[in-house]
């Protein structure tokens, strides 16, 4: 018998990892393993389990307080240092902000730092609805009222609650014009509020489809806030976030920040850095990571630089993201 899985989107949206970074985790690192591999299939069609799904919300959670790096490093330790091969699932893992922790019914042990016994004064529930980059991640065992997640029923596909009645099922009737008070006529066990929610969150899991056209921006840290307020005034199609509203990334090495981005789901990096593309290592982790890579002069200081520096990339960035769009390879795009 077949096992029921989970595709990538819907594992992205019930954990709130992005699918570029699903992709990303599947890939093995330098010199380390991947973050984690689906366990039902890692080759087209990728396809996940529940208990993936499970590993996932720790990760993105994790995410949270702490850099890709570090959950990598505390990854090591659990598995090459502790000897635990279990799958990621299996594991109660928490951070701080400044590490993170494997919690043990008799003790805590760092494995960044690798000490044990480590107090831990608040515990996470993984489970639990969280925010992820503003986004609301839902409760994974009820992500709608009406909605539920269950190993034991339909291997953990979302049914409505109480059946074993797809969500998304009863969502494509409704967008097939079938009014909420006639789903009882096809599914007599689901009501028209139970109907609604599954179009709701069916709703929601679409929108971890990629958007058409849609590019995610990284502006670097030395590219002044008043630039990303004006390009977030009147670039509305697409997503662009500053470094540091980024927890954690202040200050972090050029050759760390491309892969770092690519792992997080950005396609470009702004930067104002010239002498970036001069240092090897750092033009081999550009190269690596894939993203594309906009470069604008800030030759001048003061007020008066600044408001060059923002003219020239308001007038040339739209044109470079049209660029982008169309391109089938990384682009390095230089303005004058």
């Amino acid at each position: 018998m077949k096992r029921l899985s989970y595709s990538p989107k819907l594992a992205a949206a019930l954990s709130g990892a992005t699918l570029r970074q699903l992709a990303h985790w599947r890939k093995a690192g330098s010199g380390r393993g991947a973050l984690l591999v689906p366990e039902i299939s890692a080759v087209r069609p990728v396809l996940y389990s529940f208990r993936d799904v499970m590993a996932l919300r720790t990760c993105v959670k994790l995410r949270n307080d702490a850099s890709l790096q570090k959950i990598r490093r505390a990854l090591d330790t659990l598995r090459d240092d502790l000897g635990e091969r279990e799958h990621l699932s299996e594991y109660r893992l928490v951070a701080d902000g400044s590490s993170i922790y494997l919690v043990e019914p008799a003790q805590a042990v760092d494995l960044v730092r690798s000490k044990k016994n480590i107090v831990i004064h608040e515990m996470v529930d993984v489970l639990r609805p969280f925010y992820r980059d503003g986004r609301h991640i839902p409760d994974l065992l009820r992500p709608r009222d009406h909605v539920t997640v269950d190993p034991a029923v339909r291997g953990g596909i979302p049914v409505i609650e109480g059946t074993r009645v797809p969500y998304d099922e009863v969502a494509a009737l409704l967008r097939d014009g079938v009014p909420a008070d006639r789903i009882p006529v096809y599914y007599p066990s689901v009501t028209a509020t139970a109907a609604l929610q599954a179009a709701d969150f069916a709703d929601y899991v679409d929108s971890y489809d990629p958007r058409e056209g849609r590019v995610r921006l990284l502006l670097d840290e030395n590219v002044p806030k008043p630039l990303y307020q004006a390009l977030t005034a009147f670039i509305l199609n697409h997503e662009i976030v500053h470094l540091l509203d980024m927890p954690g990334w202040s200050g972090t090495r050029d050759e760390s920040l491309y892969p770092l981005a690519a792992a997080e789901g950005f396609q470009v990096v702004v930067t104002n850095d010239g002498r970036q593309m001069q240092r090897p290592r750092e033009v081999a982790a550009i190269a690596a990571s894939g993203l594309h890579r906009v470069e604008y002069p800030h030759k001048h200081h003061g007020l008066a630089g600044m408001g060059i520096a923002i003219a020239t990339v308001a007038a040339g960035l739209p044109g470079a993201l049209a660029v982008l769009q169309e391109a089938n390879g990384q682009r390095l795009i230089t303005f004058a």
